[in-house]
């Protein structure tokens, strides 16, 4: 399975991996899934970490790009934004959203307003 992780889901599997659900913990842990994490993800991590909004280890980022893939925003992701409901107002998540669409990929996560769009989710 191709996974694209929220980034509060990547924060949890870190730092206190008991509040994601047994099936997420599972296909976290699965070797024979690939793991995306997305730049857009840590543009908002170092957003909050620099306006004082969230504080984690400082070896944290460079970890999930050890541990996980790397997806970079493109070109066909910014564009895909044009054609997606306004549902959610959060740039970051709505990044997420087109790039799971764009790229086939199920969104492991449990903000419940990326859970109304019709894409493939994995709720955390």
């Amino acid at each position: 399975m191709n996974v694209l992780l929220d980034t509060h889901v990547a924060l949890w599997w870190y730092t206190d991996p008991q509040v994601l659900n047994k099936v997420s913990q599972d296909v976290l842990a699965d070797l024979d899934n690939t793991i995306f994490f997305s730049a857009a993800s840590v543009w908002e991590l170092h957003l909050k970490i620099s306006l004082g909004k969230l504080k984690v280890p400082s070896h944290f980022i460079k970890k999930v790009m050890e541990d996980f893939t790397e997806l970079p925003i493109r070109s066909h992701h910014a564009i895909r934004l044009l054609k997606i409901e306004m549902l959610h107002r959060d740039p970051f998540d709505l990044m997420l959203i087109s790039q799971s669409m764009e790229d086939d990929l199920t969104l492991l996560t449990r903000d419940r307003q990326i859970l109304q769009y019709q894409i493939k989710c994995l709720e955390a």
